[in-house]
């Protein structure tokens, strides 16, 4: 299924996506801290507590929307993942972890006032890497589920060709307009060569037992594409695709190769660049 969506309009929706997420991170930490009581805030009332325990869900907020978003947009080559030898994960999640524990290290003794010890930082950097997980399951989900629509995607397409199989095992296929505004579907066995002309394509086929033809504007690339996965058609020269069903012979001249067609009275042009693949494609027949 093609996508609605513009490019502008699918970096909103990543962007609503991941803002969305951080929030979502931000307020589990907030929740666990509230309920679980990591940090000593006895010495506060409910209020300064709350208000003390937000502090921790802005500054996750603000961390991941900087490594996430900001410093990707400002620098972009350094942050182009793609290029990157090794994991790029390791390297955003590693900057996290250790900018949101320094975060929260400062944060809890000089505004809580909380002594630091070893144990402390021990149970920060375990929260710490709460939102790193969370960060790692939405990427794999996300991956699985393009995944998912990808199979669909294929699944369908491989729903379409079985249906242009019949039951008296007659290969039919459709080809479309580049356009797609029109279509026409054809039996394989029926075609003896496709050409180029102009902006459009011209098919050769035969219809009981009379030669025709059909235009239809498109490119021979899109339809040699099209046509890759029957091995009965092959290429011959730039301008012509050939079913190789109805070759009867390979012929030479002054003026070149050529190819003969059964029931057509003219030869079709081999260039010199296809002709060591025409032979071995006749070579088969």
């Amino acid at each position: 299924m093609q996508s609605l969506f513009t490019g502008k309009e699918l970096i909103d929706k990543d962007l609503k996506y991941k803002l969305k997420l951080y929030f979502n991170i931000s307020l589990g930490i907030f929740l666990f801290i509230l309920f679980f009581q990591p940090f000593e805030l006895y010495s506060l009332d409910f209020n300064d507590r709350l208000l003390f325990i937000a502090g921790f869900s802005t500054i996750t907020f603000l961390l991941l929307g900087l490594f996430h978003l900001f410093l990707s947009c400002i620098f972009p080559k350094t942050f182009d993942f793609a290029e990157w030898k090794y994991n790029p994960d390791l390297f955003l999640y590693s900057m996290i972890l250790i900018c949101n524990s320094a975060a929260y290290t400062f944060y809890i003794h000089y505004v809580g006032n909380i002594p630091v010890s070893f144990y402390l930082v021990f149970k920060i950097s375990l929260l710490s890497i709460a939102p790193l997980v969370v960060l790692k399951i939405s990427k794999e989900y996300k991956i699985l589920i393009q995944q998912v629509h990808s199979l669909h995607e294929e699944n369908k397409k491989l729903l379409v060709h079985s249906s242009n199989v019949i039951n008296n095992n007659i290969m039919v296929e459709t080809f479309f307009s580049e356009n797609k505004s029109e279509k026409i579907d054809f039996e394989l066995n029926n075609i003896l060569f496709i050409n180029s002309a102009d902006n459009y394509i011209k098919i050769v086929y035969k219809k009981n037992d009379e030669i025709k033809n059909k235009l239809i504007r498109n490119t021979l690339k899109n339809i040699e594409e099209q046509l890759n996965k029957y091995p009965d058609f092959f290429r011959c020269h730039r301008t012509c695709i050939v079913n190789k069903k109805h070759v009867e012979n390979l012929s030479r001249s002054y003026k070149g190769y050529g190819l003969i067609i059964s029931n057509y009275k003219d030869e079709i042009p081999v260039s010199r660049q296809y002709i060591m693949k025409v032979r071995e494609t006749l070579d088969t027949i």
